[in-house]
């Protein structure tokens, strides 16, 4: 792995938070304004 350890936990964080975004929106999808 040619990634430092910080930067694989950094990278995976941000995989991660998009996925629990994700999820969340598919859970309770924003409901459109006007």
């Amino acid at each position: 792995l040619s990634l430092s350890e910080q930067e694989y936990v950094d990278e995976y964080a941000s995989v991660a938070k998009a996925q629990q975004a994700a999820e969340r929106e598919r859970r309770f999808p924003r409901l459109p304004l006007g």
